[in-house]
């Protein structure tokens, strides 16, 4: 029986995304001819029934037109297009854009397919919002709202797509723009784009401050066992010459594990002074491994060791009923922020939103694997699969 955990490294998506760093600027295509629209690619990864289509609305201008949610496929001929030569696959009724005054901006429409469309594993497919009726011009008009730059999510292989006045066929797509745009499965999970508004940054005030992710492992039967080497963080922690520490904590907000304090001069990011960079990750590794298993809870993030910090970058996630749905482990993440002097923790942390939020930090894993089996591999129905150790 041979470990790997010496030579293997997985990041978890905590927060929602599978590669690196976050869109750090929001835009939005306006759509003011008949023509226009946009749409998000994605990949089926599991039979199931898409029920919704989901849309993010910034802007109105004047009295907003009329539009659809269309499910269509993906053309075969390899081209990019959605394929609509025959029968759309599902669609909403008409429905107007609508806008939330004021920050945050909170807004998700969502809306229900006349017919469920049943999906199988494999497909690839295209949720279009396109115009549907009512006067659309210059007076009369909505914004759909996307991100740009290194946005990742769970998009698949596909990812954002718009239409041009005077292109009714053509769709051009963009692989650095991510819409908030979702499908709603019948699974735990929705599909497509993502459906908050963005990130934001916090300061960390004075020192002992801690930002962290509250994670609880889901009870399992047979145990579940995972160590934690490290943490990825998306963004950078800046200022000066302050200092950082990355760490692990219960919920008394004891120590787990040795403290691992780290000069936020060690990384060149955008300016001197930054842990990683804006547009990508820092990976930060602690002293000694953080042993997690089914049905505990941790809290996993940084704190302030000097002066005032930028703290880690936020995530608006749950600011809408569904919006949870699209993130990996779900209900098992939140934010929450350590306070010194006797403060604790104060979990389901909303930061400057009104609901649940997540910090864009993701646990590194050297491996996982059931605990009844001591690390090895007993094969029967019952054993939780291992990570990180073969034979």
């Amino acid at each position: 029986m041979a470990d790997t955990r010496n030579w293997m490294k997985t990041t978890l998506t905590g927060w929602g995304a599978p590669t690196e760093g976050f869109g750090y600027t929001d835009a939005s295509k306006t759509c003011d001819h008949e023509n226009e629209g946009v749409g998000v690619v994605f990949q089926v990864q599991e039979d199931c029934s898409i029920t919704h289509g989901t849309g993010f609305c910034d802007a109105v201008t004047g009295t907003s037109p009329y539009w659809k949610m269309q499910l269509w496929p993906m053309s075969t001929s390899y081209d990019g297009q959605p394929d609509m030569t025959g029968t759309v696959l599902a669609e909403t009724a008409e429905f107007q854009g609508t806008v939330e005054a004021g920050w945050p901006y909170t807004k998700l429409l969502k809306q229900a397919f006349t017919s469920p469309y049943s999906a199988t594993a494999g497909q690839t497919l295209c949720c279009l919002l396109k115009y549907s009726s009512g006067t659309i011009d210059g007076s009369n008009s909505c914004n759909w709202d996307y991100a740009s730059g290194r946005a990742s999510y769970r998009c698949g292989v596909g990812g954002y797509l718009e239409s041009y006045s005077g292109s009714a066929t053509t769709w051009y797509g963009n692989g650095t723009y991510q819409p908030r745009m979702t499908v709603t499965t019948d699974k735990t999970y929705d599909l497509g784009g993502y459906p908050h508004l963005g990130e934001a940054n916090y300061y960390m005030g004075v020192s002992g401050y801690r930002y962290a992710n509250k994670i609880t492992l889901p009870a399992a039967d047979p145990g579940l066992e995972m160590h934690v080497v490290g943490l990825q963080i998306c963004g950078n922690i800046a200022n000066g010459t302050d200092s950082i520490i990355a760490g692990a904590w219960d919920s008394d907000g004891d120590e787990l594990i040795a403290d691992n304090t780290i000069s936020t001069v060690v990384s060149v990011g955008q300016q001197m002074g930054d842990i990683g960079f804006y547009l990508g990750v820092a990976e930060i590794y602690f002293k000694e491994t953080l042993t997690m298993v089914s049905g505990g809870t941790y809290y996993l993030g940084i704190e302030n060791d000097s002066g005032t910090l930028y703290g880690a970058f936020k995530v608006f996630d749950d600011w809408a009923d569904d919006c949870n749905r699209s993130w990996p482990m779900g209900a098992n993440i939140e934010a929450a922020i350590y306070l010194p002097f006797g403060g604790g923790w104060a979990d389901n942390w909303a930061g400057s939103g009104s609901d649940k939020t997540r910090f864009l930090i993701n646990p590194i894993v050297s491996d996982i694997h059931g605990t009844s089996s001591g690390g090895g591999g007993s094969a029967n129905a019952t054993m939780i699969s291992t990570m990180g150790v073969m034979g």
